[in-house]
């Protein structure tokens, strides 16, 4: 069974090595605006709609495949950038070439790396690091 604790970067197993490049994109959701699309204007609502709840921020992680026949999928972890231990955010190897990060709040500073994992969990070294900062 996989230990999903944080793990320094110093103590991460080596396994096959890859290179990962990270590109991060990062996404602002915020409300919908509608908009009319027909030939007829829209009704007005007789009732105002609710005030926007707020911004809902994302992160986008994305990197290039592993050239290693033995990889299964890729580990995601995060870090506040004030700290220096690692979090995993994805419990079980995605093999998915990218990942989003849906708990982030506006003002958080945070750093994200990757690893590749083969069928016995064994990882790599860790990607480059990324840092962002969110936006309010």
């Amino acid at each position: 069974m996989y230990d999903n604790r944080p793990i320094p970067l110093d103590q991460a197993r080596p396994a096959p090595i890859i290179l990962l490049a990270l590109a991060i994109v990062l996404a602002f959701l915020g409300s919908a605006c509608g908009g009319g699309g027909g030939s007829t204007a829209p009704t007005s609502p007789s009732t105002p709609p609710p005030p926007p709840t707020g911004t809902t921020h994302s992160v986008t992680l994305s990197w290039t495949a592993s050239t290693s026949t033995e990889v299964v999928g890729y580990l995601v972890y995060r870090r506040p950038a004030s700290d220096e231990n690692y979090t995993l955010l994805n419990p079980s190897p995605t093999a998915s070439l990218q990942y989003v990060d849906l708990d982030v709040k506006g003002g958080d500073r945070l750093a994200y790396t990757v690893t590749s994992v083969d069928s016995t969990m064994q990882q790599s070294v860790p990607s480059a690091e990324v840092t962002v900062t969110i936006p309010q």
